[in-house]
């Protein structure tokens, strides 16, 4: 019941937040010169159900979301002859799709936005703060060069900075990740923080540099200006409306 009720709130919220954060993403995109005469889209979901191979792809991926997967083994009656994830997030799909996407340096700086629900099969469920399902915003991106892919994550930070302050009218506190929290898979993960009410810090929104580690796994090149190959640098970033129970 509490686990219903907190799924009402978020869907409460979500409408307000998904407004608020677009209309500053979108005013970011413009204002970005990155992105000039680039290619970037709104998609409305990728795929929920995603072949587990995708997810062993990228060794640390798989081992820091397995304690947290949800996995489908039967369908229509009969049991599937590949196991189904179901998203925890979509950094292995989307790097499927990049790579049918993406040939050339022109095709570059790629980056798609989108909101979707994701699962974490938590152990311990907490009323708007964990839940084994919520909404979120989920961005990727992909680049030419290591430099572009970490100005992308920290001016991430700074839009997601900014939302929490003018949209949301909630204070946070920019940084890095340690090693140890940083999103597996990512080289670098910058984040911000809420204080909550019982004096704990609350993750807020992320943002990954991810460099070539899913490029190199799922082989998502591009021919540079010379003609040779090349493994594209990328970021993910997200934010969910749960961060909303912050300032409760």
């Amino acid at each position: 019941m509490k686990e219903q009720f907190a799924n009402m709130k978020d869907a409460k919220h979500a409408k307000g937040i998904r407004a608020g954060f677009d209309l500053e993403l979108t005013c970011g995109m413009l204002s970005r010169a990155l992105f000039v005469n680039s290619c970037s889209t709104e998609v409305d979901m990728i795929v929920r159900f995603i072949p587990y191979s995708f997810i062993e792809k990228e060794a640390s991926h798989v081992e820091g979301f397995s304690p947290e997967l949800a996995v489908v083994t039967i369908g229509g009656g009969k049991e599937l002859e590949e196991k189904l994830v179901v998203r925890p997030t979509s950094e292995t799909i989307v790097n499927h799709m990049f790579t049918k996407w993406i040939q050339s340096y022109r095709d570059l700086p790629l980056m798609i936005n989108q909101w979707a629900n994701v699962t974490r099969w938590e152990m311990r469920t907490k009323p708007f703060i964990r839940t084994l399902e919520f909404l979120w915003q989920e961005g990727h991106t992909a680049h030419a060069t290591l430099e572009e892919a970490e100005k992308e994550a920290m001016q991430m930070i700074d839009v997601y900075t900014k939302f929490s302050y003018e949209h949301a009218a909630i204070p946070v506190i920019p940084g890095r990740k340690s090693k140890r929290e940083t999103f597996a898979g990512a080289d670098r993960t910058y984040t911000i923080e809420a204080m909550m009410g019982d004096k704990k810090a609350l993750q807020a929104g992320t943002s990954h540099n991810l460099g070539q580690n899913f490029s190199r796994a799922f082989e998502t090149q591009f021919m540079d200006e010379n003609g040779q190959l090349e493994h594209v640098w990328q970021t993910s970033w997200a934010i969910s409306t749960r961060y909303r129970c912050s300032d409760y």
